[in-house]
């Protein structure tokens, strides 16, 4: 039973007599009288009971049953206007201004009673008709992201109109929606006509704000004060004599936080951390005295992870800072200058961090001095111009969450771009591995989990379709069919730039055919995915399969597919079905193939080693060439060296062919599509942790990699008894994602960053 505290004593019968007509049977009348009683000591839920098992209602009967549920939701919803509301009852009905009624016509109406006698509130013929005749002549304002306030609930069925459902828009967006009425005993006789309960109603609807009662402005003032980012309503309808008072009231919540936030603003540029470099920089270090402060901008309209707002935070956290969010409370907010203002002065940040673009961008309201970090995604729509991503303010850093290899700097210089890939959170205590409990019998010994399934000649048509030039298509076609034939004899492309060499020696083949340097990259990049991933994939399982019959393991195959490939069907199973599944799977095994035609590090390994797996990786080139880069760079290049040509010139000069020839060897990085250079990219793989002070990807890396089908299967000899062997390679590499790629990791090198670069900066 829904209870609030309220009137103890059960009125009388003859209390309640007036609110029911006289005409009702004697025992329709008694049930109503009762139903009102219990509405009376606030016994919704019983009074709701009460009515819906009345042999029939009637009209009287299902007015007391709309008001009831109303009341209901507002004691839940609204208990502001539940308050105002509870003060009329018990009132009898007879005598109330405003009461709902059925007219001769058969609508139901509110009849308003006056010095000169009752008259009908609304006397047009079909009430509700009308207000949707009504709201139909608002269909184009109503398709813009107006806020609407409605002056006065009238006899509602305009309001019902407007609030039924609700209006969104681009992003996820809804328009508010205000109701002032400032007479309560008019809105409880619309609670008898109208059901706004539900869970989609208005009552329940945070869309639509409620203000009630004779102090309705001040109520509107301070909501609005109180508030920042509920909008001001840019349309307003209703009582004409309402409109004055209401205009007073919105110049005032104008007034107010322009004042308020100019103020805010002035405290926040006198903030005096921000001129001085030398002292931000040890700020953000956590050097100054005191913890460092930092702002999240997260609008809900922006495209991001879902829980990426809450991990920031916490990481924040983590590492000492204190974090204020600033984003929007509801649907029907919006961000503005005032609020980011407000939030600047209050908190007084030492960074800002933006997810997206949108605010990032914002200098006319974000001091430039302060530091800015916009953390882009793969679904973001850039906000600004390519040619304002090229030259951003020296304190605008980018982080992402691509691999540097990959080149993902989304046309931001590399200065400013900072890179958390593919972090990832090891539980330090999962021991849940095959290795860990050799006794155990898994799913499978070698497990692979991933795509890669599609027949090779299926997907090199499908390349050729879609490419409108016959010549192209042509040049597709044998470039396709040679790899398809290189990879039948153990030759494999593990990089686009392999791909473009290769369409490249073929072109004379195709007469009248000539290609730019661009046009190759996107060829080859086209053949890259899905296509040649198919076969670099199907490749290394073919070699498994042989290996594991050769030496007794069992084979399983997870993915979308794979039944239908006639190779690897004895092997097919299904996907995970979920994320656990996944991860028992992987723990289980006692052997997991990581097969990717890319540096070995990538999301798919950081999660399998999270979930406890051991892994065999198949080499790929960069594997080898980022180390050795490194290494020549740390040795005999100056750390100033952050591109190709700065470290050509600045090389010792007996070591300067010994780079050229890695330089050379490390063409494919340039032509991954990106014109990405390959000194700017090493830098950056240091920076984000993708190789350790060692040079190496991940600890004992080398024992566990093969070439080829004989490597592959030596692995498999080498550890299949071992299981201790693969149990202290498997918690090495746990312990250096821990420690170097983890998310907290990841942020603490970017800030240190971003500390490093603002103390070296050009005044």
């Amino acid at each position: 039973m829904s209870v609030s505290p309220g009137r103890t004593e059960n009125p009388s019968d003859r209390s309640y007599a007036g609110m029911v007509p006289q005409r009702d049977a004697d025992e329709q009348r008694a049930m109503l009288i009762h139903a009102w009683s219990l509405m009376a000591q606030q016994h919704w839920d019983d009074a709701l009971d009460h009515l819906d098992n009345a042999p029939r209602l009637g009209s009287a009967g299902r007015m007391a049953q709309r008001t009831a549920a109303n009341m209901r939701a507002l004691h839940e919803h609204r208990p502001a206007v539940y308050r105002q509301l509870l003060s009329l009852f018990p009132i009898d009905m007879q005598n109330r201004h405003y009461r709902p009624v059925r007219s001769k016509a058969g609508w139901k109406t509110i009849v308003v009673r006056t010095i000169e006698g009752d008259h009908l509130i609304n006397p047009i013929d079909d009430p509700a008709a009308a207000a949707q005749r009504d709201a139909a002549k608002l269909a184009e304002p109503l398709r813009q992201d107006t806020p609407l306030l409605l002056c006065g609930i009238a006899d509602g069925y305009f309001f019902e109109s407007l609030s039924h459902r609700k209006r969104e828009h681009a992003g996820g967006k809804v328009s508010a929606l205000y109701l002032v009425e400032p007479e309560p005993d008019l809105l409880l006789a619309n609670l008898a006509l109208h059901d706004f309960s539900g869970r989609t109603g208005p009552i329940a609807s945070p869309w639509v704000e409620w203000f009630v009662g004779p102090g309705w402005q001040d109520l509107l003032v301070e909501r609005f004060q109180e508030q920042w980012m509920l909008p001001v309503p840019g349309l307003v309808l209703g009582r004409k004599d309402m409109h004055e008072p209401l205009k007073e009231a919105l110049a005032l919540i104008k007034d107010f936080r322009k004042q308020a936030a100019g103020r805010q603003r002035e405290e926040a540029l006198q903030h005096g951390v921000y001129t001085h470099r030398d002292q931000l920089a040890r700020q953000l270090r956590g050097d100054a005295g005191r913890s460092p402060r930092a702002l999240l901008i997260h609008s809900r309209f922006e495209e991001a992870p879902p829980d990426v707002a809450q991990r920031l935070a916490a990481g924040l956290g983590a590492l000492g800072w204190e974090c204020e969010t600033l984003t929007e409370p509801a649907d029907h907010h919006r961000m503005t200058p005032l609020p980011v203002w407000n939030a600047l002065g209050e908190t007084k940040p030492d960074l800002i961090v933006v997810l997206g673009e949108r605010w990032a961008d914002r200098r006319d309201v974000i001091d430039p001095r302060i530091p800015v970090v916009r953390w882009v995604f793969d679904t973001d729509h850039p906000a600004s111009s390519t040619a304002e991503r090229a030259t951003l303010n020296l304190r605008d850093f980018v982080l992402c969450s691509a691999n540097p290899l990959d080149g993902a700097t989304h046309g931001y210089p590399d200065r400013q771009v900072l890179c958390i890939p593919g972090v990832v959170e090891i539980n330090s205590n999962l021991q849940h591995t095959a290795a860990a409990n050799p006794d155990h019998t898994g799913h499978a010994d070698l497990l692979y989990i991933g795509g890669g399934a599609g027949d090779p000649m299926t997907l090199l048509t499908e390349v050729t379709q879609r490419l409108s030039n016959p010549s192209l298509a042509l040049l597709a076609e044998a470039v396709g069919e040679l790899m398809i034939a290189d990879y039948q004899r153990g030759k494999a492309y593990p990089t686009r730039w392999h791909i473009d060499q290769l369409a490249r020696d073929l072109t004379p083949q195709v007469r009248g055919l000539k290609l730019s340097d661009k046009l190759y990259r996107q060829l080859a990049g086209i053949l890259f995915a899905p296509f040649n991933e198919a076969l670099y994939r199907q490749q290394t399982l073919a070699w498994a399969a042989d290996a594991a019959e050769e030496l007794g393991l069992t084979l399983a195959i997870h993915g979308k597919g794979w039944h239908r490939n006639d190779r690897f069907k004895p092997y097919a199973h299904s996907r995970p079905s979920t994320a656990e599944r996944r991860d028992t799977l992987i723990a289980e095994a006692a052997f997991n193939l990581h097969i990717a035609p890319s540096f070995c590090i990538d999301t798919k390994l950081m999660d399998g080693l999270a979930a406890g797996g051991f892994y065999l990786t198949r080499r790929h080139p960069a594997d080898a060439l980022l180390p050795e880069l490194v290494g020549v760079l740390e040795n005999y290049c100056p750390p100033t060296a952050e591109t190709t040509a700065q470290a050509l010139d600045e090389v010792e000069p007996k070591h300067r062919p010994q780079l050229e020839r890695l330089l050379e060897r490390a063409q494919w990085i340039t032509d991954q599509g990106k014109g990405v250079d390959p000194i700017a990219c090493v830098r950056a793989c240091v920076r984000c942790g993708l190789l350790d002070r060692h040079h190496v990807a991940l600890p004992r890396l080398d024992q566990c990699e093969f070439e080829n089908a004989d490597q592959l299967k030596q692995r498999l000899e080498r550890f299949q008894n071992a299981p201790a062997k693969r149990l202290d390679i498997t918690q090495k590499q746990r312990a250096a994602l821990q420690h170097r790629l983890s998310f907290t990791s990841g942020l603490a090198r970017s800030i240190a960053r971003i500390a490093e670069l603002i103390e070296t900066e050009e005044a």
